[in-house]
């Protein structure tokens, strides 16, 4: 899928997926990484099974 086809399916200008693709997913500032680590879990992301 191109970058022009998910913007469409997200319903979203090109420049806005863009701009989203080249910042890093976590917020240097959340606390979400440290209480990830603290339970010992992480986020895993993968394909959907159909």
């Amino acid at each position: 899928m191109t970058m022009v086809e998910l913007a469409a399916q997200l319903g979203i200008p090109q420049q806005s997926l863009s701009r989203t693709l080249q910042t890093s997913p976590i917020n240097q500032r959340s606390h979400w990484p440290a209480i990830l680590e603290a339970l010992d879990l992480e986020i895993v992301i993968q394909p959907k099974r159909p």
